[in-house]
């Protein structure tokens, strides 16, 4: 889990829109959210792509005592690269292209203290979802307004720039678990992750595993029309010419040494049965071509 934080940087990354008029303001002012239309402009949004966002939200200072009860439609403008806030009359409300909205009902405020609106993360991961967002890209937040009364007032940056908005994002990175296209999978181990490249190739699952050195990719597992079992210990995988013969299946182990092959495990001519004890006196039946070793007894044999 990462988190991402980013404060207004500038006098016009926070203006407020008249609702009567259509007229905007961006300097000099307190934010009278509830009342006017207000717009927030966060530049370089180092959020990848495709990331899961877990939690975000838009914290305010509040610049007075407020506590009639409200409820605020919050949204971010649906696009890949916010453009900047301009002064142009209805430059808030003329940007319909809206996330899903967001109702936030907060709480009696306090002069000096901080507060948050409701959880944004569904309409944020829409923004980062979509195929033109990229890592650096700017968002656009904006909570609509009624004319009238009820609000709640908060510090601009021109009212005091160390506590003007703040964007928080907790989030997971595509860059470990998504590409584009396709899943990734992503391990880290007390080195650099695995990324999808390890595992996934165009047109065919990878199976990787990295310990210690370079991962197992599926040219050593996979082959064109059948399946390959590798195995790696401190030297060359099995491939699957050495597992699956045409027509059975081969058995190999490697010890140390040459790997045993299937026909010295598995072989028609010598799989009868080669001798066997009958009758009551244990006589012994060749059933099959066999050599016998060692001393002989005195037993008749």
């Amino acid at each position: 889990m990462a988190t991402f934080e980013l404060r207004l940087q500038a006098s016009g990354d926070d203006v407020e829109e008249t609702v009567s008029t259509g007229s905007v303001a961006e300097t000099g002012l307190t934010l009278d959210i509830g009342r006017e239309h207000i717009a927030l402009w966060f530049d370089n949004v180092t959020i990848d792509q495709g990331s899961t966002i877990s939690a975000a939200y838009i914290e305010f200072v509040a610049n007075a005592t407020d506590s009639a009860a409200l409820t605020l439609d919050v949204f971010f403008q649906d696009s890949d690269d916010a453009p900047a806030l301009s002064t142009s009359d209805f430059d808030v409300s003329g940007r319909t292209a809206r996330t899903t909205v967001t109702e936030w009902t907060p709480a009696a405020w306090t002069n000096g203290f901080p507060y948050q609106t409701a959880d944004l993360a569904a309409a944020l991961q829409e923004v980062v979802d979509r195929p033109g967002w990229a890592s650096g890209n700017a968002i656009c937040v904006i909570i609509d307004g009624d004319g009238g009364s009820l609000r709640r007032r908060a510090k601009s940056f021109d009212t005091d720039s160390g506590a003007a908005a703040l964007l928080h994002v907790d989030y997971v990175s595509s860059t470990i678990f998504e590409a584009s296209g396709s899943m990734r999978m992503g391990m880290r181990m007390g080195g650099a992750a695995i990324h999808e490249a390890s595992y996934y190739p165009a047109g065919a699952m990878r199976t990787g595993v990295r310990m210690g050195g370079a991962g197992v990719l599926s040219t050593d597992f996979y082959p064109a029309g059948g399946l390959r079992s590798a195995v790696r210990l401190g030297g060359t995988p099995y491939t699957y010419a050495e597992y699956f013969a045409a027509g059975g299946i081969r058995s190999d182990v490697r010890l140390g040494g040459t790997a045993v092959m299937s026909t010295a495990i598995t072989d028609a001519s010598r799989n009868a049965e080669p001798a066997r004890l009958v009758g009551s006196h244990n006589e012994i039946v060749l059933l099959a071509p066999a050599r016998l070793a060692g001393a002989k007894l005195n037993n008749g044999l």
